[in-house]
């Protein structure tokens, strides 16, 4: 412990760790500069507030278009405007791409938040049990 303390009473190493602090802020300054970067924050929160409010009211039911149309028809339709999607347009809009190349989708908060199938019957034994283990709902997708 005691040449931790001779380490960070060092100057070289106060000096670097006050430059990385200041790099890191600037870097965040930065990025909250990039147009449109605060919508995109709030249009996040909005979505996660949204999401949350439909699993609180489905308690133990399947998370399906179905179940969230009761919920918020609105959020469903849109679900289902995304899912439609084949990826052979070039509008540039997100979408699913599904062809014999492709099945891609675009990941925008890598922690695991689901399970998504569209065939429960298919799922691997492993991710049924990471599915209790980890209280993950299981979204069956109806293409």
């Amino acid at each position: 412990m005691e040449q931790f303390t001779e380490v960070k009473q060092d100057k070289n190493y106060i000096d670097l760790e006050n430059q990385i602090k200041s790099l890191k802020k600037q870097q965040q300054e930065e990025i909250e500069q990039i147009p449109g970067y605060k919508d995109i924050k709030e249009m996040d929160k909005l979505y996660i507030e949204r999401l949350d409010n439909i699993q609180s009211k489905l308690g133990n039911e399947t998370m399906t278009l179905e179940n969230i149309e009761k919920i918020d028809p609105e959020f469903a339709e849109a679900y289902r405007t995304f899912l439609k999607r084949n990826g052979t347009e070039r509008t540039g809009e997100a979408s699913l791409l599904r062809s014999d190349w492709h099945n891609e989708v675009l990941v925008s908060n890598p922690k695991i938040s689901a399970i998504f199938t569209d065939n429960i019957e298919s799922l691997p034994v492993e991710y049924l049990k990471k599915s209790q283990e980890e209280n993950l709902p299981i979204v069956i997708v109806k293409f």
